[in-house]
């Protein structure tokens, strides 16, 4: 599945933060690593709700095709 553009955005966003987070490590720079890694936990709460939206949009979906409760309780 392809993700939206604000998505991908994330997802690079979370691996240039890696890539950052290796040369603070190098360069021995703690508040560096520390501000990256609350950076990545920011954005990985944003693609936890693209997600938990995802499962909303999908079980709504669902709803939508079952037949109305009293014809499914008879």
């Amino acid at each position: 599945m392809k993700l939206p553009h604000e998505r991908q955005d994330l997802e690079v966003q979370i691996e240039k933060l890696v890539e950052y987070i290796h040369l603070k490590i190098e360069q021995a720079d703690w508040h560096g690593v520390s501000d990256a890694a609350n950076d990545i936990r920011e954005l990985e709460a944003q693609l936890r709700l693209y997600k938990i939206m995802d499962l909303h949009e999908d079980y709504a979906t669902f709803l939508a095709g079952l037949p109305p409760l009293h014809e499914r309780i008879k």
